[in-house]
């Protein structure tokens, strides 16, 4: 469903909330791609701002400003809190 939306002929607001509508966690991965590949900023944005459990990669994948130590730090601690993964 979201790569349908992303390739429609919508306009740009109007994908960016059927995206939103039609997201769930388990779509993380493809979300990410889309909005990339699309250079939809409102979504990267969005996605940075959930709560998820995937969230963490989010802010690793977009945030180029922090340097690989803290990069490395980040996902250190997040894999200490979610053992099961």
């Amino acid at each position: 469903m979201l790569w349908a939306v992303a390739v429609s002929k919508l306009p740009t607001n109007t994908k960016a909330k059927l995206l939103k509508k039609h997201y769930s966690p388990a779509c993380f991965w493809t979300l990410l791609n889309i909005a990339k590949r699309y250079k939809m900023l409102l979504i990267l944005e969005w996605m940075k701002k959930q709560g998820s459990a995937e969230s963490i990669f989010c802010e690793i994948e977009l945030d180029k400003t922090i340097s690989l130590e803290k990069k490395e730090d980040t996902f250190h601690e997040w894999n200490r809190q979610n053992t099961v993964l």
